[in-house]
């Protein structure tokens, strides 16, 4: 049985090598004849703040757009 999960974690080479290391030591990531397989990718998010948030970035009532991983 397969299964397919995401993490999402700050941009970090060492956070994210030991991410793929213990995944694989728990099973995943094995494709054939292959191990630590793994698929990183960077995100963009966009949010608009309404009355009452207080966002850490942007401001109220106005879209922002920015890398998410440097907010984790």
């Amino acid at each position: 049985m397969k299964y397919l999960f995401f993490v999402y974690c700050p941009d970090n080479q060492k956070v994210i090598k030991d991410i793929i290391l213990v995944a694989s030591s728990l099973g995943a990531g094995i494709y054939g004849n292959y191990s630590q397989c793994a698929f990183i990718t960077h995100g963009e998010g966009t949010w608009k703040p309404k009355e009452g948030a207080r966002p850490v970035e942007g401001k109220i009532g106005e879209i922002t757009k920015t890398n998410v991983a440097k907010l984790l």
